[in-house]
């Protein structure tokens, strides 16, 4: 049993980490994204929206598939999903990166659900929440990466090399967990039906909302995640934007403000899941976790500019970098 859970949790926060990576990504890089195609830079808004849009859509209607499919085989379907992102961009025209957004939002949807599927039937019950707490550290460790790595990479070895490598990064992850399918995905059900009309059913969307009244305490705690989404959506996707664009930091500057940000989180995480499991006392936690965030947030506003080193957004973002497929550089 032990063995179990520890490749369990290896598998999820392997697969965890590369789908905060390629998602986080795209706000890296936003300013370099909407300069090169004439967008005004809180165009990054609406991309991280779409992306958003495109993780819902599969916890609405993905039940279906995670039950016929199996969590290994729909953490690797993630990935494929997200490369074909990434992917996307090179086409290099506003609607491709409108479905590079989306894409890479369906392609993080399976991450939540499927690796909480896997722990859940293999975690120890007494380090349950320290466990998950690991697991869900992947996201911020991602979004780390995404700020170290692509950032720079952009920089030093244009688009299409940094393209090319977070997309072979997702597919070697996901290729390294087949191993694993048998064991984990054990419980599946092959009988289940994943046609249009059995993900599209009204009963697969209502699902999510009738399980909100299975305990009084799951509507109050899904508002305070929202809460907690919304900042945290508001600062992954504009963090690197403002401070490029209103601070005066160069892309991989802003980059790696991004990164200490995300390494935070990922401390934080494995160690308020630690201090959850000490207490006992979720409710409070939460509600410090609140108070730490807003003063976070308020602190980060009173960044003074950095007015002698600001430029023009043209010379602060490199044009040549980000090279469309079938276009010359400039």
């Amino acid at each position: 049993m032990t063995g179990a859970w520890r490749a369990a949790l290896g598998a999820t926060l392997l697969m965890q980490v590369v789908a905060s990576f390629m998602a986080r990504s795209l706000p890296v890089v936003a300013p370099l994204l909407t300069a090169s195609l004439g967008l005004a830079a809180a165009a990054i808004g609406n991309l991280s929206a779409l992306n958003a849009l495109g993780t819902v859509l599969f916890l609405a209607f993905g039940g279906p598939l995670l039950a016929r499919l199996g969590p290994v085989r729909m953490l690797q379907a993630g990935a494929a999903i997200s490369a074909a992102g990434l992917l996307a961009l090179s086409l290099g025209s506003v609607p491709a990166l409108m479905l590079a957004a989306i894409l890479l939002g369906i392609g993080y949807g399976p991450s939540p659900p499927a690796g909480s599927r896997i722990l859940a039937a293999t975690a120890p019950p007494a380090h349950r929440t320290l466990i998950f707490s690991v697991k869900q550290a992947g996201a911020p460790m991602g979004g780390m990466l995404a700020g170290l790595v692509t950032a720079p990479g952009v920089a030093a070895f244009g688009w299409g090399t940094a393209l090319a490598l977070c997309a072979a990064t997702a597919l070697a992850s996901a290729a390294a967990i087949r191993g694993l399918r048998p064991r984990l995905d054990a419980e599946r059900d092959p009988a289940r039906p994943i046609g249009p009309r059995a993900v599209l059913a009204p009963a697969t969307l209502a699902a999510p909302l009738r399980a909100l009244r299975m305990a009084p305490a799951l509507l109050p705690l899904t508002a305070i995640a929202v809460s907690f989404a919304m900042v945290q959506g508001c600062l992954f996707a504009f963090t690197v934007t403002w401070l490029v664009e209103t601070r005066g930091l160069s892309l991989v500057e802003a980059g790696g403000v991004f990164a200490a940000m995300q390494g935070a989180g990922v401390v934080a995480r494995i160690a308020l899941g630690w201090l959850a499991d000490r207490t006992g006392r979720p409710s409070v936690n939460l509600l410090a976790q609140g108070a730490a965030a807003a003063a976070a947030v308020l602190l980060l506003r009173t960044l003074p500019a950095a007015r002698a080193r600001r430029k023009p957004r043209s010379s602060r973002v490199s044009r040549a970098s980000w090279q469309p497929a079938g276009t010359a550089s400039t």
